[in-house]
């Protein structure tokens, strides 16, 4: 809510690093979708390491994520930048 609210930031980006390392495979793929609400380089971290686990344990919604993120910036990931 505070991040709504704009009073912080960073509001919520410790649940979700707590939910990436978390060994609830639900846990760690929904960590995916709040990880990229984040702007900041800490939250594209944890966005790093999911997206190096499997696909069928939160691997491929953290690689769509780091896409479409780095669609929208000039610095796109270094997997992405080969194709």
């Amino acid at each position: 809510m505070k991040r709504v609210l704009g009073i912080s930031a960073s509001a919520g980006l410790d649940q979700a690093i707590r939910f990436a390392k978390s060994d609830d495979l639900a846990k760690r793929d929904f960590a995916s979708d709040l990880l990229a609400q984040f702007n900041s380089p800490e939250a594209r971290s944890y966005l790093e390491m999911l997206a190096k686990e499997p696909p069928n344990s939160g691997g491929a919604s953290a690689k769509a994520w780091l896409y479409v993120l780095s669609t929208m910036s000039l610095n796109p990931p270094a997997e992405f930048a080969e194709h």
